[in-house]
């Protein structure tokens, strides 16, 4: 390897992005990186509403500008539930966590933000510490 640590996780990661070929991107580094983990993809925010109110995952990666249902409106609807769903949100179009939760009208606590295009580095630690954040501390 390549002298990065491969952490094993249990859980799901929902990839909510537009682009196919992004999320097959994601989703391979995702699952380099952390083994034992299952990723399942959304077009639209249509579709990652009706996923993650059947089956919510350990961690949604959201995309602000989707077909459908933006990512700004995903966010509404799960901050007036009860889910506490840590969340990612990548963006090309919002430049800033401050901008997407005033767009949204939620909390920045809600969520952590990233611009597009992002380092593979700085992608990893983030959504490392959503799913810690999600499991106690515990990998495992």
């Amino acid at each position: 390897m390549s002298g990065k640590v491969v952490r094993i996780y249990r859980g799901v990661v929902l990839i909510a992005e537009d682009d196919p070929l992004l999320r097959e991107i994601l989703e391979a580094i995702l699952k380099k990186r952390f083994k034992g983990i299952s990723v399942i993809h959304a077009g639209d925010g249509d579709e990652a509403l009706d996923i993650i109110y059947n089956e919510p995952p350990s961690l949604l990666i959201l995309n602000m500008v989707m077909p459908r249902k933006r990512g700004d409106e995903v966010l509404r609807n799960l901050s007036k539930s009860e889910m506490r769903l840590p969340i990612l949100v990548i963006s090309g179009y919002f430049k800033s966590k401050g901008q997407v939760a005033a767009a949204a009208q939620v909390s920045e606590e809600f969520f952590e933000f990233m611009n597009k295009p992002f380092p593979t580095g700085e992608f990893l630690s983030k959504v490392e510490a959503l799913l810690l954040r999600r499991c106690g501390g515990k990998p495992y």
